[in-house]
């Protein structure tokens, strides 16, 4: 039986008729919402399920989470409450711990654990689940290399993200009460789990942990990397804590749970903790667990199975069985609880329907693990697909509180014949997309035979069979032609001989899949000797991508007079959408860039798609091109387990994400974009991969274009100059003037909005890079000097020169003077929205946000050989000498060697004259 698995799939259920559990705390209700603000002085608004992964989020979760008396939380002993000041500053270095009211009353806390701990005097239990940055390292139970001085740069410097369980449950079990939470959906290396309400006999010089438990899967002293967690976890194990420590995070690398080493990530959906209220009650070490109430991890897993057969007892129909079960049982959380059930059909669009509205013996929900129903058998051939989720609930009685725990299981199918259908059909399909015709290229193979000698014997002589190609417009009808038609003769002997005639209008091959194809050009002539004999149709055809309407499937149906007699085959096409778009970056970042410190590309394009995971993991990853004179591949993104992790080169591009029902919308940064010249132009094509007889193919298909129109830069430099007079400076280095004239010109694209726009120029050379100017435009001067004084300019796209005039080394004889020009362009279409502003200001004004992009654009220039200059800036030809140079900041300091910045440069000649030039260093 074929099953389709769907991983972290969004589901949407309605209805369900159960009783709220009064016990189970609502953490996300709004009254709880809290505000935090960062380290940029922004501030935050979040729920308490919200997923953490600023630090300043972090820790103002824990902190709420701590401090707010609503939100459960549980002491472990019958002599003390949870009293005393609560005092959580979260940048402080300790935080002040919770303890009873007076010394004895915490001494006898400590002496309980010799006997019994009652139940929990408060109902609820909160946890969150911590994700250890895979770059954390610890060595002796201090921080390696990093000096921690506050709560925030431990967590800065260990945490990921924090993130509140909010699916949960009571488990009322009288030998050992607790409760369990689930994790869904995560990908990680490295974690461990804390829970509110415990105190500590002593934090040490670990921060946060005073008032909280922390579970981790070793004995506490050294650390043992659990290697290959991801897969005994999915094979059955179950992992028990031993202790809770105020250094999981702290000590060496493995006292948290580690799965595979230093930085393999391992997908997770279902991953559980169970947390018994017995497991402290053991000796006077405070924490140490006891081993029959040791919290526990495991992963709840719900497998389906899904069958059918043709009726023993009604005509017509066929019986389908499903069978399901689960690995939730006393065995792996020590306790025992009860699980109920729902059923549904997944639908075609990957919405459910609960199999009750269309089976009326189905109860929901229901505590059975199998349910059979008869379905009738329909004109067409139909595949039926099932989903089941298991709900763990509290009973009592006639009542029943349902937890917030849904887990879900494997999707499995069956596949109803249609009654029509005397044919079986197979289906081998290949697809490349062609990039420059922007074309889905298809040859595909349909493969027929009788489906049992009896039906051989049924096969119509007096009319032709057609084989019908058919698909769903962007409207929603029913498209289809025929590719060709079938005739039939009977040979006394009872053979049949065949003639297959294609229909040309129905093959298109302006573009064709490859020249190795069998003709459709001519009859076909065979002989179908028994139902064991097959015939083969071709079918060669382009489908446009330009409008991105292409359907999501093309099936292929043998009918005659109208009526199918074979199954349907279909053959799925891949689909994305796609988008492009300009990178910015901040007027502050802009403002900062004196010295190319910015990435030029953050300043660039991107191109935005939709990405999926389809329900039979076929796609294996999407090339994102730029349409140049040749396709270049932007990144890629690749589908694994379920994820998508976006590629640029040989690096990862944030964390893998697991798209739902509806997508994930994936950018890509174009590193090349900021020096395109023309609009850029962008395709994502997707690759998947089938089985074919035994053999992997390789099928692309490609959506509609998108194209980006970026600002642009003409980069020109020209009247080349050298000075007659040469010198040699004190430290023996042969020396003249230079000079040259650089033009700028920018092409914007055409908006509503005029662009604003500055320049910066750099000349780089072997002796150093020098900043030649900052230049807002040639009206608007002033950038270097006071950036509270930049105003919005409107320029049109007119050039602009630089003159550049400079003192260097001249090349030797065999030897020549390359000097590289680079200039940035700063613009922004959107000017008179976004004014300049002081840095100060700049969190609160919104330009942190950006709307500045940058567009760079280099050239070389050779020196070796340019006209000679009867004077450059002051450099004359006099034959005198030069004696000495001196040069001068901007303040008159004096030096033998040039400042940094701007210098005047006073050269002293043989006859007594001086030569005054400036120059930047």
């Amino acid at each position: 039986m074929r099953k389709l698995f769907f991983i972290g799939v969004a589901l949407c259920i309605i209805g369900f008729a159960m009783t709220a559990n009064a016990d189970v705390f609502n953490y996300a209700d709004e009254k709880y919402r809290f505000t935090w603000t960062d380290s940029a002085g922004v501030e935050h608004s979040n729920l308490l399920t919200d997923k953490a992964t600023d630090p300043d989020h972090i820790l103002a979760l824990i902190a709420n989470v701590y401090a707010t008396p609503e939100i459960p939380g549980t002491i472990y002993c019958n002599e003390t409450n949870k009293t005393g000041k609560i005092n959580y500053d979260y940048h402080a270095s300790q935080t002040e711990r919770i303890t009873s009211s007076t010394p004895t009353k915490y001494l006898d806390w400590l002496k309980s654990y010799y006997k019994p701990i009652s139940a929990p005097s408060e109902n609820g239990k909160t946890v969150l689940f911590v994700e250890i940055k895979p770059t954390f390292h610890a060595k002796g139970g201090r921080w390696q290399g990093v000096d921690i001085k506050s709560n925030r740069d431990f967590v800065k410097y260990c945490y990921k993200s924090v993130q509140l369980l909010s699916s949960h449950m009571r488990v009322n079990d009288t030998n050992n009460p607790g409760y369990m939470f689930v994790v869904d959906n995560i990908t990680t290396n490295r974690f461990f789990f804390i829970s509110k309400g415990r105190a500590r006999a002593d934090a040490g010089d670990y921060p946060l942990w005073t008032s909280f438990e922390q579970v981790s899967p070793t004995t506490g002293s050294g650390a043992t990397v659990t290697t290959g967690l991801a897969d005994s976890l999915k094979n059955g194990s179950v992992y028990k804590a031993i202790h809770s420590c105020g250094s999981v995070p702290i000590i060496e690398q493995g006292h948290e749970f580690t799965i595979t080493g230093n930085s393999e990530l391992n997908a997770f959906s279902n991953l559980t903790l169970y947390m018994p209220d017995k497991r402290l009650g053991q000796d006077t070490y405070y924490s140490n667990y006891n081993p029959t109430y040791a919290p526990r991890t495991f992963l709840y897993l719900c497998t389906l199975d899904a069958d059918v057969k043709p009726s023993e007892n009604h005509d017509g129909y066929f019986t389908i069985s499903l069978k399901w079960s689960t690995n939730f049982n006393t065995a792996k959380i020590g306790a025992q609880a009860e699980e109920q059930f729902y059923v549904y059909v997944v639908n075609d669009d990957g919405t459910y329907t609960p199999l009750h509205k269309s089976d009326a013996t189905m109860q929901t929900p229901t505590q059975s693990r199998t349910h059979t129903y008869e379905v009738p058998q329909e004109a067409d051939s139909r595949i039926i697909r099932y989903i089941v989720a298991a709900n763990p609930i509290e009973k009592s009685g006639n009542v029943v509180n349902a937890s917030s725990i849904f887990i879900y299981s494997n999707v499995d199918q069956v596949q109803i014949p249609g009654r029509q259908a005397f044919f079986s059909q197979a289906s081998e399909y290949l697809s490349r997309f062609d990039i420059s015709s922007q074309l889905n290229v298809y040859k595909n193979t349909i493969s027929i035979k009788p489906n049992t000698q009896g039906d051989y014997e049924k096969i119509e002589t007096t009319q032709a069979y057609s084989m019908m190609r058919r698909h769903t417009d962007a409207d929603g009808n029913v498209q289809e032609i025929a590719i060709a038609n079938l005739k039939f003769n009977k040979a006394e002997n009872g053979t049949y001989s065949y003639t297959l005639k294609y229909n040309a209008d129905a093959q298109n091959t302006d573009v064709k899949y490859d020249d190795n194809a069998p003709s459709t050009a001519e009859d076909i002539s065979g002989t179908l000797t028994s139902n064991d004999g097959v015939i083969y149709f071709y079918d060669y055809f382009n489908a446009s991508t330009a409008s991105n309407d292409q359907p999501s499937q093309y099936n292929y149906v043998l009918q005659l007079d109208g009526v199918q007699t074979s199954n349907s085959g279909t053959v799925p096409v891949y689909k994305t959408t796609a988008s492009s778009h300009l990178v910015s970056v901040t007027k502050d970042q802009v403002a900062g860039d004196i010295n190319r410190g910015l990435d030029a590309t953050e300043g660039g394009l991107a191109v935005d798609f939709k990405g999926y995971i389809d329900a039979d993991h076929h796609i294996k990853r999407y090339d994102v091109y730029r349409l140049d004179s040749d396709p270049v591949i932007v990144g890629n993104a690749q589908c694994e387990n379920g994820y998508i992790t976006l590629i640029k080169g040989n690096r990862q591009i944030g964390d893998p994400q697991q798209p739902g029902l509806e997508g994930y919308t994936f950018s890509l940064p174009d590193e090349l974009s900021s020096s395109q010249s023309t609009p850029a132009i962008y395709v994502p094509v997707i690759t998947t991969n089938v089985t074919f007889a035994g053999a992997t193919v390789t099928n692309t298909y490609g959506c509609s274009r998108t194209a980006v129109d970026a600002p642009n830069l003409v980069l020109k430099v020209d009247d080349l100059l050298v000075s007659a007079s040469k010198w040699v400076d004190a430290n023996g280095h042969k020396r003249c003037g230079y000079g040259a004239t650089v033009h700028l010109t920018p092409t914007l694209p055409e908006t509503t909005a005029p662009y604003a726009y500055y320049y910066r120029v750099w000349r780089l050379a072997d002796d150093g890079e020098t900043q030649l100017n900052s230049l807002p435009s040639s009206r608007n001067t002033g950038w270097e000097n006071d950036y509270e004084d930049i105003k919005p300019f409107y320029p049109g796209n007119t050039e602009i020169q630089v003159k550049d005039v400079y003192v260097a080394n001249m090349p030797n004889a065999d030897e020549s003077r390359i000097v590289t020009y680079i200039a940035r362009l700063y613009s922004t279409d959107q000017a008179q929205s976004h004014p300049a502003v002081p840095r100060k200001a700049a969190s609160a004004s919104g330009t942190a946000t950006g709307y500045y992009y940058i567009t760079e654009k280099r050239i070389d220039v050779d020196y070796s050989s340019p006209a000679v200059a009867t004077g450059i800036d002051g450099i004359t030809t006099a034959q005198a000498t030069p004696v000495s140079e001196v040069y001068y900041n901007v303040m008159g300091i004096a030096s033998t060697r040039p400042h940094p910045g701007m210098n005047v440069v006073v050269t002293t000649l043989s006859d007594g004259s001086r030569l005054t030039t400036k120059m930047m260093k």
